[in-house]
């Protein structure tokens, strides 16, 4: 069956969704118009213009970056851009799949005779020479990468017009899933993805059960990943803009405090922009980040740094990584925001 959204459709218009719409809404509406320099305009239009031309990047690695001698090679991950002091790493692997009617498979979740047999089928480690997943893997295992910070992103979606109507909300209906997380639940299954074989990840169109195969094996969803990894994001940008508001006019800070103090109890965006009952863990890591950013510039120490658990933050310098084996990384994408 042909698939009728590819892949690069879901990058673009999800990692829009993650890294611009529900985090600039929040800050403009709650940041700007909630009491920050209310009566300075020019301020205000200063502020805004930096949240627009706040810049991420979705870039893809190449086959050859720096051939060294022994047969291995080195990839460096970096970019230039003077604007952001901690320049963040998020390496989201897209992935379109068809709609299943039911499996024929023995032992899958998904036969005739245990509804709902309907889902989606994705494809694991077809693509790169059939090495992708594994490539995946040593990344996760990289030195000074965050493991959650490579994911496999399935959205639960296959058809244009149940796409079209999902625009603005599609991260609600995708599945986010850390590649180290596939092979663990695999492994305890008797799974190995190794090279060469094609696997794939089935899930129902709620997300509620998934499996992985060749041969079936239940896999557990934990849909919070993808609920902390947007509060992360969102904490980003919350000290992005204080930084931006000390850095600008040290005399903000007072009038910064009061509305992070205020803040705190105020996460109604949250529910305006999820749907999922698990929107109250956004809610409370959140809020929790706000306390201690509130609670230090109260006592006139440094900005808390929002979290680094499902994104990395990227050294001066990059992040230099060694492969023994020549991969093909064409397939290979990554965000720095």
């Amino acid at each position: 069956m042909k698939k009728e959204i590819n892949e690069k459709t879901f990058e673009l218009n999800i990692t829009h969704e993650l890294l611009c719409r529900p985090i600039n809404w929040f800050i403009e509406r709650h940041f700007l118009f909630r009491g920050l320099i209310k009566s300075d305009l020019k301020k205000k239009n200063e502020i805004l213009k930096y949240l627009h031309t706040i810049k991420f990047y979705s870039l893809g690695l190449t086959q050859d970056e720096e051939s060294s001698p022994g047969g291995g090679y080195d990839v460096s991950i970096n970019i230039n851009d003077s604007s952001v002091v901690d320049k963040r790493l998020l390496m989201l692997q897209y992935k379109s799949g068809i709609h299943i009617e039911y499996s024929t498979l023995n032992n899958s979740i998904f036969t005739k005779s245990n509804p709902p047999s309907e889902h989606i089928k994705f494809k694991i480690n077809d693509a790169a020479k059939n090495e992708q997943h594994i490539i995946l893997r040593k990344l996760s295992k990289s030195k000074g990468i965050n493991r959650n910070s490579i994911m496999y992103v399935f959205p639960r979606i296959t058809n244009r017009t149940d796409f079209q109507s999902k625009i603005g909300k599609l991260v609600e209906y995708s599945s986010f899933v850390p590649v180290r997380e596939i092979d663990r639940q695999a492994s305890k299954k008797g799974i190995i993805i190794k090279k060469g074989d094609i696997h794939h990840y089935r899930t129902s169109y709620n997300g509620l059960k998934s499996e992985v195969n060749s041969e079936p094996s239940d896999f557990e969803y934990d849909d919070s990943y993808k609920y902390k990894l947007i509060a992360e994001l969102i904490c980003i940008r919350i000290e992005r803009i204080v930084r931006f508001v000390v850095k600008s006019n040290e005399r903000d800070k007072d009038n910064l405090k009061y509305i992070l103090d205020d803040l705190i109890d105020y996460n109604q965006f949250i529910y305006y922009n999820f749907e999922n009952t698990q929107t109250e863990i956004i809610r409370n890591k959140v809020k929790s980040y706000i306390k201690s950013l509130s609670e230090n510039l109260n006592s006139n120490r440094e900005i808390t740094k929002a979290p680094s658990e499902f994104t990395t933050i990227l050294p001066k310098g990059g992040i230099k990584l060694n492969f023994e084996e020549k991969y093909d990384l064409s397939s290979i994408n990554y965000q720095i925001f």
